[in-house]
């Protein structure tokens, strides 16, 4: 029977996102175009596209951080209904007021229900995805495929300041001076909207070319391999722009003098200012190109036994063009056996079973160092002219980062081959890790850190995947899947050591610890409440703090680590005639979260549990939540908060559940699609997170879980 000649598949998608700020929303549409034409009997072309185009609002104000302290039961509304406003004297102190007065300053009230629908920032991007591919089947056992793909994105943002809004009026009073001292301000920056625009343009193309060979030899040979190469670019290009005193009908605004700006410290509030690049524009451009050459092979003696062996080489403008680095390939063996082939294998319910190993030694690019020493340029705001800053210094040893891994795998089929899965264990072995690395100081590059290749880490665990159909028939038809994977992590050397004790809260990843995880969590080991209701902890010699904090890097203590150690999925679909419904549910855990919504007096925003706080000697047996000492007292230590926020009971269980994906698709039938010269179609609508469980309230708000669900609908069509 002659097959098609031609195929074509398009599927279009709709996105529409309400979040829980009541100004911001985006939406956005999908339009996915594939064609397959046979050109000859031993020539084939593919072509395809991806159009993607969406707009979305964001709101800029918000309400937990409105510029102003406040306290839970803080009101949004005055009792007669009026919009409540945080006046400036409520915030400043008598001389500052004196001197927004005597200057004639903007207002520095805040309404915030008025502040919320301004300064919204508008967002619109188009994306493009566009690939040609010819298959040329030269015999049944050699073919070569060229591929060509480019990517184009543009993104962009806006936002329009509303002269009337405290941002805007803040800006300009922050930058208000009086030089020569006459009591009469000057307005270094105009009174007006502040209109900011931003592109992002994404160019990448990706060349691929590959010839495959598969051919069995007297029977029992069989001999597969492939041999290509590619060749990829990736260019980024960003730029955004400030215009002050903004007129958005006549498209007008106001020159300011960057100079003055840039040297402009402290303006007549008497605060420390700051006038960056930032205020004014960015440019910037990132282009990373790859060209790799890569070789797969695997033998098959009889259907039984097999041995495989893959080796690629790299060539990237993230190494000096000269490094011996780059020439270093990266392969992999392996082995497997088909037990279920052989003749002593007599197990009924067992279809297949395969024994499998490999060992390999792979790569990563180090993309943020390199071999020679690396600088940043900009404009010198005092004297004029180009400055230069040294941000990395030489390293003519740089290498790739090396990573050896040897697993040992079953697959397996059973009963009729309606339970399939896999279970592995692997064991990875990573040196020559970039790291910190105590630096030299007579270098004279003022590190006291430094970046090479300083580091050495191992990983090992198992990953277990299964998949049942558990109901097959005419009409009902119920599969289930899922992939349980557990991972152990382990820094094995590292050579350095956090200069202070808060580098190792701060940046733990960037001072590592032998013996522990990598991402690893670090604080105090609570101590309890003292009789006072003051926070308490333990230095690493057993000594309570509750006046001052502890100060040598061992008193920060490894209370486990950010990362999952262990994770899965489970997948469910459900096919009763034309309908299917399908779910994916996410789980994970062993791992820790350091709670950032804790039950602090005084802190503004706070846990409700602040209602648990201590208020008579005696509470500390029963509560570990801080009594509420204003700064005024005698009692007051500003110790206080970074004790508690850093102590070991606010780092909690991670574990969580989450319902990813929930989706109905109605599959049209055949006869209705005949009608409108349609192949097949279907229409499917659902929803993204769903729901999440946790521990507890507060790992369910930091991993967004209050958050509601996005809603999706999706139409495919295939002629």
């Amino acid at each position: 029977m002659e097959r098609k000649k031609n195929t074509f598949n398009a599927s279009l998608s709709y996105r529409n996102n309400r979040e829980e700020d009541k100004y911001t929303d985006s939406e956005s549409f999908g339009l996915n175009l594939q064609n397959t034409t046979r050109l000859t009997s031993w020539l084939s072309l593919d072509l395809g596209t991806y159009l993607n185009y969406g707009d979305g609002t964001t709101q800029s104000y918000n309400l937990t951080s409105p510029g102003y302290n406040y306290v839970p039961y803080s009101s949004l509304l005055n009792g007669d209904g009026s919009y409540y406003t945080n006046t400036a004297a409520d915030r400043y102190s008598k001389s500052q007021q004196e001197i927004i007065s005597s200057y004639g300053l903007y207002s520095m009230d805040i309404t915030p229900l008025d502040e919320l629908g301004r300064n919204l920032s508008k967002s619109k991007n188009f994306s493009n995805r566009t690939f040609a591919r010819l298959n040329f089947k030269f015999t049944d056992w050699l073919r070569y495929t060229a591929s060509f793909q480019y990517e184009v994105g543009e993104y962009k943002t806006s936002q329009l300041q509303d002269k009337e809004s405290y941002a805007v009026r803040n800006k300009v009073n922050t930058f208000a001076t009086d030089a020569s001292g006459s009591g009469q301000a000057t307005y270094n920056l105009p009174y007006g909207n502040i209109y900011t625009t931003g592109t992002n343009s994404i160019r990448a193309y990706n060349f691929r070319q590959q010839l495959d060979f598969n051919k069995t030899f007297a029977e029992k040979h069989d001999v597969t391999a492939l041999f290509g190469m590619e060749v990829r670019e990736n260019k980024t290009e960003y730029n955004n722009r400030k215009y002050y005193n903004y007129d958005p009908a006549l498209l007008t605004y106001d020159l300011i003098d960057e100079r003055v700006l840039s040297n402009t410290y402290t303006g007549v509030l008497g605060n420390y200012v700051s006038f960056n690049k930032n205020d004014i524009s960015n440019i910037y451009e990132l282009v990373n190109r790859f060209v790799s050459f890569y070789g797969n092979a695997a033998y098959t003696y009889d259907g039984k036994y097999m041995v495989t062996g893959s080796i690629r080489w790299d060539r990237t403008n993230l190494f000096a063009t000269g490094s011996k680095y780059q020439k270093k390939p990266i392969w992999s063996v392996g082995a497997g056996w088909n037990l279920d082939k052989e003749s002593f294998f007599k197990v009924s319910f067992i279809n297949m079973m395969k024994l499998r190993f490999s060992y390999g030694i792979g790569g990563n690019i180090a993309k943020n160092s390199a071999p020679y020493m690396t600088a940043y340029y900009n404009n010198n705001t005092h004297v004029g002219g180009i400055q230069g800053t040294i941000s990395n210094r030489p390293n003519p040893d740089l290498r790739w980062e090396k990573t050896t891994t040897a697993n040992i795998g079953v697959d397996f089929s059973m009963f009729r081959n309606r339970l399939n899965g896999s279970i592995e264990y692997y064991n990875k072995s990573g040196v020559d890790l970039l790291a910190n690395t105590n630096g030299v100081p007579t270098e004279g590059f003022g590190f006291s850190t430094y970046t090479m290749n300083n580091g050495k880490m191992r990983n090992r665990g198992f990953e277990l995947t299964l998949s049942s159909d558990v109901i097959m028939g005419k009409d009902w038809n119920w599969n289930v899947g899922g992939v349980l994977g557990y991972n152990k992590n382990k820094v094995t050397y590292v050579n350095v050591k956090a200069p202070a004790i808060f580098l190792q809260f701060d940046y733990p990843a960037a001072y590592p610890r032998v013996g522990v995880p990598y991402n690893a969590i670090y604080g105090y080991l609570w101590a309890g409440l003292d009789s006072k209701g003051q926070p308490q902890v333990y230095d690493s010699e057993g000594n309570i703090h509750v006046s001052s904090s502890p100060q040598k890097v061992e008193d920060a203590v490894y209370l486990g680590t950010s990362v999952p150690v262990y994770s899965g999925a489970i997948n469910t679909n459900l096919r009763y005639k034309n309908w299917e419904l399908a779910a994916q549910l996410l789980f994970e855990g062993g791992h820790k979260m350091r709670n950032t919504n804790i039950a602090y007096p005084g802190l503004g925003v706070t846990s409700k549990d602040v209602s648990k706080r201590w208020r008579q000697p005696g509470d500390e047996a029963y509560t570990d939540v801080p009594r509420y000492v204003p700064s005024e007292s005698k009692d007051y230590n500003s110790y206080s908060s970074d004790l508690y926020s850093k102590a070991s009971i606010h780092v909690l269980d991670a574990d969580n559940w989450r319902l990813k994906n929930l989706s109905v698709t109605y599959h049209v039938p055949a006869s209705v699609c005949q009608k409108f010269y349609v192949k097949n179609a279907r229409i499917m609508l659902g929803m993204e997170n769903v729901f999440t469980l946790a521990k507890s309230r507060d790992v369910k708000w930091m991993l967004g879980g209050y958050s509601k669900p996005n809603y999706l609908c999706n139409v495919n069509l295939n002629f």
